[in-house]
C-alpha cells in the first residue's frame, strides 16, 4: 500500500506541480522538522494506498468480477468480465496450493495499480494534462490486461487444487 500512495503522490505533483507543490510547501511551512516532515509524507502516502487498496477492492472488483460461467454471458460481458471463485473455495484450495498466496499478492498489486492509473488519468484530464493523461490510460491498460492474467491463473490454480 505505500509503494501506490508513494506512486499517486509523486504522480499527482507531476500533473499538477503548482497546486499539490503549493500544498506540499504550505505543509513544510507548519512542520519544522526534517524528521516529523518524512514522517507525515510516508503516513500520507500509505493512507493513500490504503484508500486505493479499498477503493480496488470494493469498486473495481464489482465491476470486473462475475461468477457467471463464460457459455452464459454476453460477448461484451466474457471479453471484459473476469471468471472469479468464492473466497471459501480459495480458503480450501490454499491449504493444497501454498504459491496461491504469492498468485493473490501479485493481482493485488496490479489490480491497485490499475486503480491508482485510473485516479491519475481521471485528474490529469481534469486538470487538462492530456499526455500524462493519455499515458495513464495506457498504463490502466496494461494493469488491466495484467489483472485478467493474474485472476485466470488463480482461477486455474484453484480448480486444479479444489479437484485433486
Amino acid at each position: 500500500m505505500l509503494f501506490i500512495g508513494l506512486v499517486s503522490l509523486i504522480g499527482l505533483v507531476l500533473i499538477d506541480p503548482l497546486f499539490f507543490g503549493a500544498q506540499w510547501r504550505l505543509l513544510q511551512g507548519v512542520i519544522n522538522s526534517p524528521t516529523t516532515e518524512t514522517v507525515c509524507f510516508v503516513a500520507l502516502a500509505y493512507f493513500v494506498g490504503l484508500v486505493m487498496n479499498r477503493m480496488a477492492s470494493v469498486f473495481l472488483e464489482e465491476i470486473l468480477m462475475t461468477d457467471v460461467p463464460p457459455e452464459r454471458r454476453t460477448w461484451v460481458s466474457r471479453k471484459i468480465k473476469i471468471q472469479w471463485h468464492d473466497y471459501k473455495e480459495y480458503v480450501s484450495a490454499e491449504k493444497e496450493d501454498v504459491f496461491l498466496k504469492t498468485l493473490s499478492r501479485e493481482y493485488a498489486l496490479s489490480r491497485n495499480v490499475l486503480v491508482a492509473s485510473i485516479v491519475l488519468m481521471i485528474f490529469a484530464l481534469a486538470v487538462g494534462n492530456s499526455v500524462v493523461g493519455i499515458t495513464c490510460l495506457a498504463i490502466s491498460f496494461v494493469f488491466y490486461l495484467s489483472v485478467r492474467k493474474h485472476a485466470k491463473k488463480l482461477s486455474e490454480r484453484i480448480n486444479i487444487a479444489l479437484h485433486k
